[in-house]
């Protein structure tokens, strides 16, 4: 680890506790220069705040980061249960999933009781575009990368998107609806409903999708669970500490 970098993280650690510039440099051990250099530093990429005639305070990134590591620290354990339910209620196959760089990763997944295989298994990855886990979580970042993760080329089924501008329509109805579909676009005879997962600090963190077999897919039933894989993804979210404006955590059931 370089240098800088080992005193940058020294000093962060203290601006938790000591907030005068004078005072940090004593307890890191480096010059005022040095530790001054160092916290605007910080202060420029959000990590540190400075409250002038107080000090150096830790920043809001900090807490969006910590969020972000409490959530994938504790997310499968917790929403385990809710995907074990989603599967009982439905008898259909329920998967949790990440967004990690280019790539969905499955981090959970309860098969249903109707014998369903499918090609998914928990660690694998694949790529986003042409899943409900993945309209959902791209969905949910700035629509200036969106394109990025569209794929011309991938042809998993007949069905998966292969032009952009479709693609992009698809990313618009997704975030203005709160869900999203794979109709056979992944696999073909399987459509799958996504819905997503935020923290405490209302970032998307996470995907939950529900398969079904398009053999027992009626309009009424596909449309009975779509709300329901939505009002699953919240339950898990209020577990993570998400709060929904005006909907309070006993109004999920």
């Amino acid at each position: 680890m370089s240098s800088t970098l080992t005193k940058s993280f020294k000093v962060l650690e203290y601006v938790a506790d000591i907030h005068n510039l004078e005072a940090l440099a004593k307890a890191t051990g480096l010059t005022k220069s040095t530790t001054y250099r160092i916290v605007n530093s910080l202060a420029r990429l959000g990590y540190v705040e400075h409250v002038p005639r107080e000090g150096y305070y830790l920043g809001r990134k900090l807490l969006s980061l910590g969020f972000k590591a409490y959530s994938q620290l504790h997310l499968p354990s917790i929403a385990h249960p809710y995907l074990v339910k989603l599967a009982n209620l439905t008898q259909e196959t329920v998967h949790l999933g990440i967004l990690d760089e280019d790539d969905i990763v499955y981090i959970d997944k309860v098969d249903g009781n109707r014998g369903l295989q499918m090609r998914s298994r928990i660690g694998a990855r694949v790529l986003p575009q042409s899943t409900s886990l993945g309209k959902i979580l791209i969905a949910a970042k700035d629509d200036t990368v969106w394109s990025s993760y569209f794929d011309p080329n991938l042809r998993r089924t007949s069905n998966t998107i292969d032009k952009l501008e479709d693609f992009l329509n698809e990313l618009k109805k997704v975030r203005s609806t709160g869900y999203s579909l794979d109709l056979e676009e992944n696999e073909t005879g399987i459509y799958c409903i996504g819905a997503e997962v935020k923290d405490a600090s209302n970032q998307t963190v996470a995907a939950l999708s529900l398969s079904v077999a398009k053999v027992y897919l009626t309009d009424k039933r596909f449309n009975e669970l779509i709300p329901l894989v939505v009002d699953y993804g919240k339950q898990i979210s209020f577990e993570l500490g998400w709060k929904s404006e005006g909907l309070s955590q006993g109004e999920v059931r």
